[in-house]
């Protein structure tokens, strides 16, 4: 996996998406 220059909230917005889809498929 490939960082950008702030690694930690590179990280966060792949967990933002992941919980986003998440909710999602819960509907």
């Amino acid at each position: 996996k490939k960082f950008g220059v702030l690694p930690e909230t590179e990280y966060e917005m792949e967990e933002i998406r992941e919980v986003e889809k998440y909710v999602k498929e819960q509907e």
